[in-house]
């Protein structure tokens, strides 16, 4: 099915989460929407009333666990074409504007290139720009929020709607926008960059990659970390490692041997295995520390 500015899989033409997440896992959802016009989101309601589904947005799928399904979901997929733009340099500072289609990647590399550092922390973070507002990506202590100025979302009316930093609240791994009500999709993000010496955005962010590289597992089907860290003292991997969950393995998903915080599905694991590797390693943490672990990959089920 097809609309101006929507595109609908639905029924046998339907994808399975499996197909859409980089863990690889989940079974099918009622329906996929692709929007590739603002004003056609007030559309997504009806579609997902229609179909029996709840509207879920997906960018690149790196932080999501989906259970086995049929699942009641509806997925919303930014079709909008990936733009970054230079919207105000005065030769110190400059704002960046990415689409929320734009892969994340390719902002940090839009930025090292102009030598503009405050997002170099994000460096191996996979994803889009807009799934990374919406969870407030992070890592070496820096997260998305911390230069980001501004944003726009569409809403499920149809509605283009701008903020501002002050009417975001974000928190660890998570976002929100109290001022609106029901559906919404972050489209754009505008970002404050600090001018630093040339080349050394680049070399920073090669760096901490080069250090991701050899400290986790990148290239291996996962959701990046599962867990969130409780403190910066007391890591989830680190956790995790004491209650002996490095390399623990139930069916084809692991913890992985490099990294105790990274689920890996070696190819053929399910998402009822990785449920219950996850509750398993949450309780022997618990059982040794005393300390709850909290999900920071999104579970759909």
């Amino acid at each position: 099915m097809a609309a101006q500015g929507l595109t609908i899989l639905e029924g046998e033409r339907a994808p399975a989460m499996a197909e859409r997440t980089t863990l690889r896992l989940g079974g099918p959802v009622m329906g996929e929407a692709v929007l590739t016009e603002p004003a056609a989101a007030a559309l997504l309601p009806g579609i997902a009333k229609r179909l029996g589904g709840r509207l879920a947005c997906l960018g690149a799928g790196s932080n999501i666990l989906a259970g086995e399904g049929p699942l009641d979901l509806v997925l919303v997929k930014n079709g909008m074409a990936p733009d970054i733009s230079v919207l105000g340099d005065d030769g110190k500072t400059a704002t960046l504007r990415a689409s929320g289609s734009a892969r994340l990647p390719v902002l940090l590399g839009r930025a090292a290139a102009l030598d503009l550092g405050g997002l170099e922390g994000l460096s191996g973070i996979p994803g889009s720009v807009g799934g990374a507002v919406a969870m407030n990506a992070g890592s070496y202590g820096q997260c998305i929020a911390d230069s980001l100025t501004a944003l726009e979302i569409v809403t499920g009316e149809g509605e283009v709607r701008r903020f501002g930093r002050e009417a975001v609240a974000f928190g660890y791994r998570a976002m929100d926008l109290p001022e609106v009500k029901g559906w919404w999709m972050v489209t754009a993000a505008e970002f404050r960059l600090t001018r630093e010496e040339a080349g050394a955005v680049r070399e920073k962010s090669r760096e901490l990659l080069d250090k991701k590289r050899a400290t986790q597992p990148v290239t291996a089907a996962s959701a990046g970390c599962v867990f969130k860290n409780p403190s910066p003292e007391q890591p989830a991997g680190k956790l995790l490692d004491a209650a002996g969950f490095k390399g623990k393995r139930l069916g084809g998903m692991i913890f992985s041997p490099l990294h105790a915080n990274f689920l890996v599905n070696e190819g053929r694991g399910t998402s009822t295995e990785a449920l219950e590797l996850m509750d398993m390693a949450k309780q022997a943490v618990f059982a040794a520390s005393g300390i709850i672990l909290e999900p920071e990959v999104r579970i759909w089920v």
